[in-house]
């Protein structure tokens, strides 16, 4: 005894239909992902400043609240963290800056200290930084792919940051955004693949005749 199908599933109007739904989510990740790669550059520096102040003035006027640093009185300490993040496909390395010379992140105040510095992920590469004057020296070194590079210093004053570089064919613009990774998850997959469910979730659901 044998059993004939009485309609083969690749002759359903809906296997055609969630596959056409397939090859759209297929060729929409796939050419979103070529524009959005063709827009990230191999290396592309972007970088943010943030700032906190420790109190208000007015706080220690009448002289409760004071804060010294190798006994010198400070009148407005600031906090500023300057993160730099690599979010290109290649790393930046020390022979991209031109003539060894480093980035140099000017404060428009004397730079009293370099609190701390370090890298994202942990195992990734901290270029050094030394302080001068009004200035952080940062480099030469590399920064990794998809690695961001903080670095927390101790000014005293409302800060006039300025960002001088001499990188070789290096994009270096403010404002920090998603990876390349994230942004096509963000922006790509995530839109598509939920657009493509809910299509296939009304062309399962419609009645079939």
């Amino acid at each position: 005894m044998s059993v004939i199908a009485s309609q083969e599933f690749y002759r359903s109007p809906i296997f055609w239909a969630a596959a056409a739904v397939v090859a759209a989510v297929v060729i929409g990740v796939g050419t979103m992902w070529a524009t959005l790669r063709a827009a990230n550059p191999q290396r592309s520096i972007q970088y943010a400043i943030e700032e906190t102040r420790l109190f208000q003035p007015h706080e220690h006027l009448d002289g409760t609240i004071e804060l010294r640093r190798n006994g010198v009185l400070l009148t407005d300490p600031r906090i500023v963290r300057l993160r730099i993040r690599n979010n290109g496909r290649r790393d930046v390395s020390a022979n991209d800056f031109d003539g060894a010379q480093p980035i140099q992140a000017c404060f428009g105040v004397p730079v009293l200290e370099l609190l701390s510095s370090g890298s994202q992920p942990p195992t990734s590469h901290t270029p050094l930084a030394v302080v001068s004057g009004n200035e952080l020296r940062i480099g030469p070194g590399r920064f990794g792919t998809a690695t961001e590079t903080s670095y927390v210093v101790l000014i005293d004053g409302p800060p006039a940051f300025e960002l001088r570089h001499s990188l070789l064919n290096v994009p270096l613009r403010e404002g920090i955004t998603l990876g390349f990774a994230s942004r096509l998850l963000t922006q790509v997959v995530y839109p598509i693949a939920g657009a493509g469910a809910a299509l296939l979730i009304i062309i399962l659901g419609a009645p079939f005749t």
